[in-house]
């Protein structure tokens, strides 16, 4: 599976949860993918081909993206499913809104 697929998937569904409320700042763009941040938004290098966007505080936490390059040899559906299972294992309030179908800029769907 390209990397590029994956942190489109990645992308869609953060930017699904939070990005109908936010208007639209800057881009960021690597030699991967270019993505929108909404305004007010920050984009953090931390390395090891990773990289966070941080949203304004909201109480004591900022709401943020991460993203990251990492192969995996299953579809892109069987993936999301990995990731939804363990997520509540590592975030207490994790909590799905929505999960839709989705087809990318490449015409790629999961």
């Amino acid at each position: 599976m390209k990397k590029s697929l994956l942190i489109c998937l990645i992308l869609t569904i953060l930017f699904a949860l939070n990005i109908g409320a936010q208007e639209l700042g800057g881009s960021y763009s690597t030699r991967l993918f270019s993505i929108s941040i909404p305004r007010g938004w920050q984009t953090v290098d931390i390395g090891m081909d990773f990289f966070q966007v941080n949203g304004p505080l909201s109480g004591a936490f900022p709401p943020n993206m991460n993203f990251y390059n990492v192969d995996y040899s299953g579809s892109i559906s069987d993936y999301v499913s990995v990731i939804m299972e363990s997520a509540p294992k590592n975030f207490s309030n994790f909590r799905i809104l929505n999960r839709a179908a989705f087809s990318t800029s490449a015409a790629i769907s999961p």
